[in-house]
């Protein structure tokens, strides 16, 4: 046998022999003492890898004890169910181990369900360092399941767990968190919250939770991530929350002071993010319900949504979104404190008071952004800034000893592009801007009710459209330092177009009447369903072009992507207007192939009808010679 060879075969046959990876195998099931074979009880003593196979019925074990781990342990039930006292964690784990759980079911209910101070887990870390894997595990009845350091779990359901006399505590609590493929539903509890002992930031602990593709289900309180990074991709968020009333958190103990926490009562309907960086992306949020926010509730936060969608989502304000953060930074962190959002939909939502999808103080941009079928009972039936004109106090209704969040008022900056604001309906405005500066670009406001489209004290619209609405159209408030400001805009067809000073930039145009102003062309701006100027729109190819390339909320593409400029003239408006598209609406798409086939005929037939009168001429006057 060569060198080589020898070598290889003396690692093999190390790694068989390691004690690290000899199996345990628990054939004794029932309890966790069994007799008749090895048991659950002396498998964790020994600690290492555990197999679990029971040799006869019943396929559960019922804990006498908790379990004291003093290395990594992995536990693999093969579909087995593990079953707590009742009064306490089913493992207690020393020093910074891993435990891993696999292919089991895990339930602790307490023994005693009327006593509130009747405490249930399957593992409390006390020290803030035990490391905990799931995988294809099910936990269901248990107050308070996992608090540990770190939590990953992937392919994993927790059902039923929590307590709903607890507002604050989560079903897992961690510092570390991941998760993947894995369920919440019909918790009482938070699905998972933050977890930390002293002050994570000076001790510069990780502090980052990842979801994947996961679901959340008719949970009674919404997620909650605090401080560090929360990151939510491809995960849905349904019919979560009960619209409790807000309230401040609380500092102090629970059962019988087994847990010490410091955190806040819900607000949220579906997830909360407090002094985080929080990304969602591709995610869903459907009939949830909360008091700010009944999706998403973020406070001094930097929150990012992208692909996302809020359907059928209740609040008091904030029917989708909530987000209080004033800036410029968190007053725990440096990072900068800004709202975004892009290729989002955000439909039928609904708050009783305030911003029946939005509701925001702190600064707002957006990309490629539908706003539909909102409903606020007050102001803002798309969306309202929190200023002046609205107030957090008057966004929620009075709850004895409710304590608000202490958030300055700073002039909001909200700059959407290629947005919709379509079909929404409040008592008072679709956009309530207050005194924020409110810049849109490419942006199509239409067929809202209330008083007014959009309202505030400086609003800049260019290459936009405002039209069709119950409502004014633009109301700009005196006392703001810009105004109204219109750059390739068209104000037409609501029920008065204009009131307050506008300014105008470039061409723009109005319809009918003229409260725009002097300054603002008046003449029917032809549009089409899709609110495109048609063949005959005066809009059409009208705008100024510098507008239309270089405005950084233009930037040469119109509200559906297409390119302005391209033959060096653009439209005013929303949309950019086509030749190819006009031709086919005039003929039908059903036509388009005929009249292509009727001109690809032309154009080869014509030469050929050329070249053969040619050549006729050609012999007659040769002939004539």
């Amino acid at each position: 046998m060569s060198c080589r060879l020898k070598v290889v075969a003396a690692i093999l046959l190390s790694l068989v022999a390691s004690p690290s990876l000899a199996v345990t195998v628990v054939t004794a099931c029932g309890t966790d003492d069994a007799a008749g074979g090895m048991n659950l009880k002396t498998a964790l003593a020994a600690g290492g890898d555990i197999t679990i196979q029971c040799a006869a019925a019943p396929n559960e074990i019922k804990f006498k004890t908790p379990h004291a781990l003093a290395v990594a342990t992995t536990i693999d039930g093969n579909g087995v169910t593990l079953i707590g006292t009742g009064d306490n964690d089913m493992f207690s784990i020393a020093g910074p181990q891993l435990l891993k759980l696999r292919n089991l079911s895990i339930r602790n209910p307490p023994s005693n369900p009327a006593d509130p101070e009747q405490y249930t887990g399957v593992v409390y870390d006390s020290a803030d360092v035990v490391h905990v894997e799931l995988d294809s595990v099910q936990v269901s009845e248990t107050r308070l399941p996992f608090a540990v350091r770190k939590f990953t779990a992937r392919n994993s359901t927790f059902t039923a767990n929590g307590d709903a006399g607890v507002l604050i505590n989560g079903v897992v609590m961690a510092g570390d968190l991941e998760l993947d493929n894995v369920t919440f539903r019909d918790n009482l509890s938070r699905p998972f919250s933050t977890l930390w002992r002293g002050d994570p930031l000076a001790k510069k602990q990780k502090m980052a939770a990842r979801v994947l593709n996961s679901t959340f289900e008719r949970n009674k309180r919404p997620v909650m991530w605090i401080l560090g990074d929360l990151i939510v991709t491809n995960s849905t968020f349904t019919d979560n929350g009960d619209a409790a009333p807000f309230a401040k958190g609380r500092n102090g103990t629970m059962y019988g002071g087994k847990v010490h926490l410091e955190t806040a009562g819900a607000a949220g309907g579906a997830l909360e993010t407090l002094h985080t960086r929080a990304v969602i992306t591709r995610s869903k949020f459907k009939g949830n319900r909360g008091m700010l926010g009944g999706a998403v509730y973020a406070v001094g936060a930097s929150l990012t949504v992208q692909s996302s969608e809020f359907d059928g989502n209740l609040a008091t304000s904030g029917g989708a979104i909530g987000y209080l953060s004033a800036g410029p930074v968190s007053s725990l962190t440096s990072w900068p404190l800004n709202f975004r959002l892009s290729h989002s939909k955000l439909r039928a939502n609904e708050a009783a008071k305030d911003g029946g999808a939005l509701f925001v103080l702190g600064d707002l941009t957006g990309d490629a952004v539908l706003m539909s079928d909102n409903k606020a009972g007050q102001s803002g039936g798309a969306m309202a800034m929190v200023g002046p004109g609205i107030t957090i106090d008057e966004a929620i209704p009075p709850v004895s000893g409710a304590v608000l969040p202490a958030l300055p008022f700073k002039p909001n900056n909200v700059a959407l592009m290629r947005t919709f604001v379509l079909d929404n309906i409040a008592v008072g405005d679709a956009i309530e801007g207050g005194g924020s500066f409110m810049r849109f670009g490419n942006t199509l406001v239409a067929r809202n009710t209330g008083k007014a489209a959009i309202h505030g004290q400086n609003v800049e619209l260019a290459n936009s459209t405002v039209i069709g609405n119950k409502s004014d159209g633009l109301r700009i408030d005196a006392g703001g330092t810009q105004g109204g400001k219109l750059a390739n805009a068209i104000v037409a067809e609501n029920i008065n177009n204009c009131a307050g000073t506008m300014v105008a930039e470039g061409p723009n145009l109005q319809f009918p009447g003229g409260t725009c102003g002097a300054g603002v062309m008046t003449a029917d701006p032809s549009l089409d369903s899709r609110f495109v100027p048609t063949m005959m729109s005066p809009a059409r190819k009208a705008g100024a072009l510098a507008i239309c390339a270089s405005h950084d909320l233009v930037d040469g593409r119109d509200l559906y992507g297409e390119a302005r400029g391209a033959d060096g003239k653009c439209s005013i408006g929303a949309a950019e207007s086509d030749v190819v598209r006009d031709v086919i609406k005039k003929v039908g798409e059903d036509n388009l192939w005929w009249l292509l086939l009727l001109i690809l005929i032309f154009l080869v037939v014509c030469p050929i009808a050329g070249v053969i009168f040619g050549l006729r001429r050609r012999r007659r006057k040769t002939k004539g010679t």
